[in-house]
């Protein structure tokens, strides 16, 4: 029903923004990582995803439509509310949310708070072939990131531990269990090449 809606942030919270267009003020749930994107006063275009119940219509918006493709992904999972899917969009970005399902890994999901492990091995066993499918033209599967991102720094551990004579599939477990130890341990996002690699090594 509606795609979208451009104009300018009159108010802004870390879930919520209320968008002016044409003399309508439209207040809209979000997630940290579209509010992060905003400033008050600013001109804005934020894709939007309208929520119908009984007792209730409400408008969240995203700052692509990646995002809100994923926010619909979310949903489509028994359990998951538009709470729980927005806790999860702003734990994790999108290239971050990816890498995630696409490593299985329950432990960095975990961590976005609200979110247990039932609902993570859930979010896990249900989103991974439906991603796989979506994006099945590309090389992993899963769509990989922009150049120096998660996925180039991925391959290149894959590439130094198969030179190493690790066979594509242990090269994958390995580097998993790598990057869950890293995770466990304290450390944000996904661990730079050298280290990663060490990770693995040092097992």
């Amino acid at each position: 029903m509606y795609e979208y809606l451009r104009g300018r942030v009159e108010q802004l919270s870390p879930t919520q923004v209320v968008l002016e267009t044409a003399g309508v003020g439209w207040d809209l749930a979000c997630s940290v990582n579209t509010s992060r994107r905003l400033a008050r006063g600013q001109e804005a275009r934020l894709w939007v995803h309208l929520l119908v119940r009984e007792d209730l219509l409400s408008l969240t918006a995203f700052h692509s439509k990646g995002e809100r493709e994923l926010f619909r992904d979310l949903l489509s999972v028994a359990g998951v509310g538009p709470k729980v899917a927005l806790a999860v969009l702003s734990g994790l970005d999108e290239n971050e949310f990816l890498e995630v399902v696409r490593l299985g890994s329950v432990e960095r999901l975990t961590r976005v708070p609200g979110i247990g492990r039932k609902i993570a091995e859930r979010l896990l066993l249900e989103l991974k072939d439906r991603l796989d499918k979506r994006h099945a033209g590309s090389a992993d599967g899963l769509p990989g990131l922009p150049a120096g991102g998660v996925m180039d720094a991925r391959r290149e551990v894959l590439e130094a531990l198969v030179a190493l004579g690790y066979k594509g599939a242990q090269a994958e477990q390995e580097l998993a269990k790598a990057l869950s130890r890293w995770q466990s341990g304290g450390g944000e996002g996904q661990p730079a090449v050298d280290v990663w690699l060490r990770l693995v090594l040092q097992k």
